[in-house]
């Protein structure tokens, strides 16, 4: 009863955020596909047990991320995101084939996309420094030979990517959190001014003017919409 009780709890609870959902669906999908390749190698001399060991440790860590939820901290993706690299990287270093080890680098590309949406853009470029590296180091340790220019061609195009995916990533951003009419730009509270709207339309210059004062103001009109924290752009 117990049992059952939990795990309607789980059922019926809120989504997680987006970045710890995303997260989580990650490391299932990952852990997944490591015990997939674990139980049916492909080559004889295939990382069986470094395999199986990842696909259990991703499991339970997409568990704990999905039942952390919201409390699940940045550092903590960060963390996971940085983590997961470092192990696509030593299961590269331990591929048995030239092959195995390209469909093991596409792990990265699903972290560098996961990294340019939910990080800033300098957190994005760390974590895709840590690839290269790291990358760079695999192919080093590698019993197989692969052309330098492998290397430069995954680096190349994860880079960008990434720059691509950040820079519309913060366009959208910015756009969504900015009223095209009154040119402000909506964001936490600051120490600068806060303002309150609850309107569905008001009067523009009324409301322009106001917007300098650096007190809260709170102007109702006909309509109700969610409260937003506003600071002039």
């Amino acid at each position: 009863m117990a049992f059952r009780r939990r795990f309607r709890w789980l059922w019926e609870r809120e989504a997680p955020p987006a970045p710890v959902r995303t997260l989580a669906v990650m490391g299932l999908a990952g852990g997944l596909s490591c015990l997939f390749a674990a139980i049916f190698p492909a080559n004889p001399a295939a990382p069986v047990q470094l395999l199986r060991a990842f696909g259990l440790v991703a499991l339970v860590g997409a568990g704990f991320i999905w039942l952390l939820g919201e409390r699940m901290p940045l550092w903590g993706l960060q963390a996971s995101m940085a983590g997961g690299t470092l192990g696509t990287s030593l299961l590269i270093s331990q591929s048995a084939t030239g092959l195995g080890m390209v469909v093991t680098a596409c792990g990265y590309l699903w972290i560098c996309v996961y990294a340019a949406f939910f990080f800033s853009r300098r957190e994005a470029r760390a974590q895709m420094a840590l690839i290269a590296a790291s990358f760079g180091l695999a192919l080093l340790l590698s019993d197989n030979w692969v052309p330098v220019d492998a290397w430069i061609f995954m680096t190349a195009s994860l880079l960008l990517a990434s720059e691509t995916i950040g820079r519309q990533s913060a366009l959208l951003h910015r756009e969504a959190h900015t009223d095209s009419l009154l040119r402000f730009t909506f964001r936490e509270p600051t120490d600068i001014g806060r303002v309150e709207i609850l309107a569905g339309r008001y009067d523009a210059d009324k409301a322009r003017a106001l917007f300098t004062r650096p007190r809260i103001i709170e102007l109702t009109a006909s309509g109700v919409m969610p409260r937003y924290s506003a600071i002039s752009a």
